[in-house]
């Protein structure tokens, strides 16, 4: 039995929610997947160990990246599964050389790197770099640079490959790679609520709602994979969302027979901000 099998049998045990995207990423070929699932799901636990199994059979650097070298630490590097593994103790140790704790750096023995990383640093950390295949974790969470400026021309020169998981944070940049992915032959994508997963059930969502401390709003992000919804605390972020379904924002060009208002916050610790606007139809439309 081959190295390959025993990581896939003896270690790594797919839900079966992941399954589509390992055969997507190892048999269909695809080389860009985004991933849509709630909150403990296990997505770190899938493509961390598709990266062993690609630092094995390939040569070549491969990059696990978090919104923050921090986060990288704490979700990965020191993480302790719910089966009492490390997520390190999937890499088969025969086949480790050398492991960086400063760096979060294995070293393999046929000469693969996987390095752990954060997206806020990505101009030091990612840049310059050339690496096989990355993974981008909490992507809605990354600065989108991170991959678009960082990691896509090294892929798009080198051929190699991308993964993306995330639960929803609003509908931001991971929204957009989403709706691009489900136009794209060449994306493979899925969005699976814990109906879809069955690794929670309406009893657990109920307890966690009867608690009193999380809102629906989060719990629609979180569990239902809901793209409704922002950070918890953006006040106004619902009702543009819901302006933004029934097409009330678009582009609204300048009206030159109207006068054009300003409005000014001025920023103290933060940049000031100046709206343009005009005032149209009686007063009853307002053009921002």
């Amino acid at each position: 039995m081959n190295v390959e099998t025993q990581i896939h049998l003896n270690k790594f045990k797919p839900y079966a929610w992941q399954v589509p995207f390992l055969d997507a990423l190892e048999n269909k070929r695809y080389d860009r997947v985004i991933a849509i699932v709630h909150r403990r799901g296990g997505k770190d636990l899938m493509f961390f160990n598709y990266m062993i199994r690609q630092c094995i059979r390939k040569v070549g650097t491969y990059l696990y990246c978090l919104p923050t070298f921090a986060h990288a630490r704490r979700t990965v590097w020191n993480y302790i599964t719910m089966d009492s593994m490390r997520m390190l103790d999937y890499i088969p140790e025969p086949l480790v050389l050398k492991k960086r704790e400063d760096q979060m750096q294995v070293v393999f023995t046929n000469g693969s790197v996987l390095q752990l990383t954060g997206s806020d640093k990505y101009d030091s950390t990612i840049r310059g770099q050339n690496f096989n295949g990355i993974v981008f974790s909490e992507w809605a969470y990354c600065d989108p640079n991170a991959y678009y400026l960082g990691a896509q021309p090294v892929l798009a020169r080198n051929g190699g490959w991308a993964a993306f998981a995330t639960t929803p944070n609003g509908m931001n940049h991971a929204y957009d790679m989403y709706e691009m992915s489900k136009r794209n032959p060449e994306w493979f994508s899925q969005l699976l609520t814990i109906d879809d997963t069955g690794l929670m059930t309406k009893a657990d969502i109920d307890k966690i709602r009867a608690e009193g401390r999380t809102s629906e709003d989060v719990i629609q992000q979180e569990y239902y994979c809901s793209f409704q919804f922002g950070n918890e605390g953006a006040y106004y972020l619902r009702y543009l969302n819901q302006m933004r379904l029934k097409g009330q924002i678009g582009f609204v060009g300048w009206d030159p027979t109207l006068k054009v208002y300003t409005a000014t916050d001025w920023g103290v610790r933060d940049p000031s901000c100046i709206v343009f606007f005009q005032v149209s139809g009686g007063g009853n439309m307002v053009r921002i």
